[in-house]
């Protein structure tokens, strides 16, 4: 029995200092252009056949850091990689089109990341880059202002975005709400999409903009599933949405509605706000016309006022956000 548990032990041990010998570097990372292929030259111990994931992020203002918290990955790629001592490799690295370090804020760098797929050991980072900016035309999309940070059930933003595309091509455009789980997409919620439209000459962006309306119900942040997230992505695929991983993503949170305006500048009083079965309309002449609408824009009851203040009855609401309209006046109010 002891002679068991000694080869055991020396089992664990082994083991311990066999992960333990895992290791990532990086021998050689050139400098590039934005848009051109770099070779980078790694060295790396493994115990076992694994995936290796390469990625670009921006740093923190320290400029060795990575902005884990706020940067996505400029480049996020995985290749597999077999078991070896010592091993050294190549990487082939595609730079996208629009990075350039001119652009980056003072003290922030791009940062070259290297990782072992399981994320265990072996971890790498802090290589920094400088790229060029590409004197060729390229492909882009972004807001030019970017969006709030929280967005109330009921409200409406406008995203104001541009965009340009090479010639000769058919591209798709994409301007939503959608939710991804750390860096992978999930799903689209709410957004803008444009098929298959001719490539414009890269000389220039194309202005436009987009109101993104959130419905009164619709799922807060804390709803969804462990490690989801919002975001508003803006990008450009290519034809029939094949990827060509041109977007910028910014990250958002969906709130319960808190600011609910109860009473507007012209005197119009409504309560009590939220309301579960009646509502009181206060400071609207007899005989105008009230009308209920949802955040959807669909109208789901209307009714002549008899007096200054009336009630009217909303009990049979669903709940959520709503809209009164009357005498030319809006005024949001939300149904429990």
């Amino acid at each position: 029995m002891k002679k068991l548990l000694l080869i055991v032990a020396l089992a664990v041990i082994s083991t311990a200092q066999l992960m333990a010998d895992n290791y990532l570097n990086v021998t050689n990372i050139p400098n590039g252009t934005a848009g051109e292929s770099l070779t980078v030259s790694i060295k790396y111990t493994s115990d076992v056949d694994r995936s290796l994931i390469y990625s670009i992020y921006s740093s923190t203002s320290d400029g060795t850091s990575v902005d884990w918290g706020t940067q996505w990955a400029w480049v996020n790629n995985e290749v597999s990689i077999t078991a070896g001592t010592d091993v050294e490799t190549d990487i082939s690295i595609n730079l996208p089109q629009r990075l350039n370090s001119n652009d980056l804020d003072d003290g922030i760098n791009y940062l070259f990341v290297l990782e072992f797929g399981d994320y265990s050991v072996g971890s790498y980072n802090g290589n920094v880059m400088t790229i060029a900016e590409t004197t060729n035309p390229y492909t882009w999309a972004e807001l030019t202002a970017d969006p709030p940070s929280t967005i109330e059930q009921g409200e409406t933003i406008t995203l104001n975005y541009r965009y340009r595309a090479e010639t000769d091509s058919k591209y798709c455009l994409k301007v939503a709400l959608s939710i991804y789980n750390g860096y992978t997409y999930v799903a689209d919620k709410i957004g803008h999409w444009v098929e298959n439209f001719d490539g414009q000459p890269a000389t220039g962006y194309i202005n436009e903009q987009f109101d993104l309306q959130v419905p009164g119900d619709f799922p807060l942040s804390t709803d969804l599933a462990s490690g989801e997230r919002y975001v508003i992505e803006v990008g450009v695929s290519g034809e029939n949405w094949a990827w060509i991983g041109i977007s910028t993503k910014y990250d958002v949170t969906i709130s319960a509605a808190t600011n609910i305006k109860s009473k507007d500048a012209k005197g119009i009083n409504l309560y009590p706000n939220p309301v579960k079965d009646m509502l009181t309309i206060d400071g609207v002449a007899p005989g105008k016309t009230l009308m209920i609408y949802s955040v959807t824009g669909a109208l789901v009851k209307s009714e002549i006022l008899s007096d200054s203040k009336s009630q009217t009855d909303v009990s049979d609401l669903a709940k959520g956000i709503y809209f009164i309209k009357t005498d030319n006046r809006t005024i949001k109010f939300i149904k429990n």
